[in-house]
């Protein structure tokens, strides 16, 4: 799991998805711990020595250099989300200018991609990186198994899936949307039982 920590942390660079050392990557190891990506780490160039091993239930078990800032986020989506195996905190181009939108339609449901696989986007309001009050608004919208992805006001976003493949997926096809939306124009959105019938494509 460690190399494919490390294979998805340079796919997530090579996307454009992560600039110089923002962003972070984990994955579920076992029921109790997880490996994510150390502080200030480019996932660009990410090593062995640069992922740090914690814990789930407890904070203050954990193996390797000092993990990034948003383990607490990490750490709070794996505790409540026991579907989810992998995580990416990114900050793309366009879905980062979204995210700091004085205003903004937030429904993407214009392509398929996003009800399929993202299922429900979540907003959630600015707090600083890796504070507390960050890790309780998170707290409040992951509960269900129908969000796979959140939009960090004036920050970021949080992809995660079942493995890294999914986490990487979901994030590549909300910055294409994003990237639709970015052009400004007026667009066609998908009624409530197409989307209903996208989100259980994957069931299908």
């Amino acid at each position: 799991m460690i190399e494919q920590l490390i294979k998805y942390a340079h796919k997530a660079m090579e996307a454009g998805l992560v600039v110089s050392s923002s962003g972070n990557i984990s994955v579920r190891l076992a029921v109790n711990s997880f490996a994510i990506s150390s502080s200030g780490a480019y996932l660009g160039e990410l090593k062995e020595e640069d992922i740090s091993i914690c814990h789930i239930d407890d904070p203050a078990k954990r193996e390797g250099p000092e993990p990034s800032v948003e383990t607490p986020l990490h750490r709070a989506i794996y505790l409540l989300r026991p579907d989810v195996k992998a995580i990416l905190h990114f900050q793309s181009p366009y879905a980062t200018t979204l995210a700091c939108a004085k205003t903004l339609d937030f429904n993407f449901n214009f392509i398929p991609e996003v009800p399929a696989y993202l299922k429900s986007i979540k907003v959630i309001p600015y707090s600083n990186p890796g504070s507390p009050e960050l890790t309780e608004d998170i707290k409040e919208n992951i509960m269900g198994h129908d969000c796979n992805l959140l939009i960090l006001r004036g920050h970021g976003q949080i992809s995660f899936g079942e493995d890294l493949k999914s986490a990487l997926r979901n994030a590549e096809f909300f910055e294409l949307a994003s990237m639709i939306k970015c052009q400004g124009l007026e667009l066609n959105t998908y009624n409530p039982q197409t989307i209903k019938e996208l989100q259980d494509y994957e069931k299908a």
